[in-house]
């Protein structure tokens, strides 16, 4: 995938990606990283976003990066603001009062063109990227904004099914990817409505990824027999192995249909039915019977 394939989408209108009102989970969650007001936030791959509208309604200065020149004329015209343009080494400025896009390869936007931001919103930028090329953006994104904390919405339905973008991004790579600079926690997921092309069963998750505290080391785990059944632990935001049936609960140990073991407060541990009537305590650890090790290994 190249910059043709975007710039071609622009130019023919095939934008299906561009949400036609702001994004619920933005504005239900927003609240999640008790910003200032008038914290600077950088959208990624920005498009001509409602969501730019929203941030900017609410005081807040919006930063963005986007490939097409034409999404960003659009975005302008629709905010009804004249952009002052100017080149700023590899990229294009188009500033406006509270507003700043740079048009051009994201991968060429330093720290230094971007500028201090408060804040990361990416809705749009890491799903629509192949495997190949998601390590390297996030390694990017957390250098250029100093691991400012972010809200991360991603897709996920059966990828052998449709074959992006967007791409389904898991919990598990959402964890991979970002790990060792932020706390990652899964603050919603909702089924998308038609789901994709009204066929594809589908879900959007966010994340909301905090920078994690100085000196704070990320505990690797024991290596893990993946040949047999094993107790993990649960946590708020662990990932959902595939191997559960039933939707998670969000933050607490639920695996719906899967057996866990709760812990007492004498601290021995008793077995629960397989469908639990409601969910463990944080901290508590469910069954997970695949051969992966994913869930709370190696986070």
């Amino acid at each position: 995938m190249d910059a043709d394939f975007w710039h071609r989408k622009w130019a023919n209108d095939d934008i299906g990606f561009h949400e036609g009102a702001v994004n619920p989970l933005l504005v239900r969650h927003w609240p999640a990283l008790a910003l200032a007001d008038g914290a600077r936030v950088f959208l990624p791959l920005c498009g001509k976003t409602l969501d730019i509208h929203w941030l900017l309604a609410n005081g807040y200065r919006v930063a963005g990066a986007e490939l097409s020149r034409l999404a960003v004329d659009q975005l302008f015209a629709e905010l009804g603001v004249e952009p002052v343009v100017s080149r700023r080494g590899p990229v294009e400025h188009h500033g406006a009062p509270g507003l700043d896009i740079f048009v051009g390869d994201i991968f060429a936007v330093s720290a230094g063109l971007l500028g201090a931001v408060d804040a990361i919103y990416d809705r749009a930028a890491l799903v629509a990227l192949p495997e190949d090329m998601r390590r390297h953006y996030s390694a990017h994104l957390t250098a250029i904004t100093a691991g400012a904390p972010q809200l991360l919405v991603c897709f996920e339905y059966d990828q052998s099914l449709m074959a992006g973008p967007p791409f389904s991004i898991a919990g598990e790579e959402v964890m991979r990817h970002y790990r060792e600079a932020y706390e990652v926690t899964l603050l919603d997921r909702v089924d998308i409505p038609g789901g994709f092309r009204g066929r594809l069963p589908a879900q959007e998750a966010i994340w909301r990824l905090e920078r994690r505290a100085a000196g704070k080391r990320r505990v690797s785990p024991a290596p893990v027999d993946r040949d047999r059944p094993r107790w993990l632990p649960c946590f708020p935001g662990a990932p959902v192995p595939d191997g559960c049936r039933s939707m998670p609960c969000i933050g607490y140990g639920w695996r719906g249909e899967m057996p866990f073991r709760e812990s007492t407060a004498a601290g021995s541990h008793r077995d629960a039915p397989s469908v639990p009537t409601a969910p463990p305590l944080p901290g508590s650890v469910c069954r997970e019977w695949r051969r992966e090790a994913m869930h709370a290994l190696d986070i």
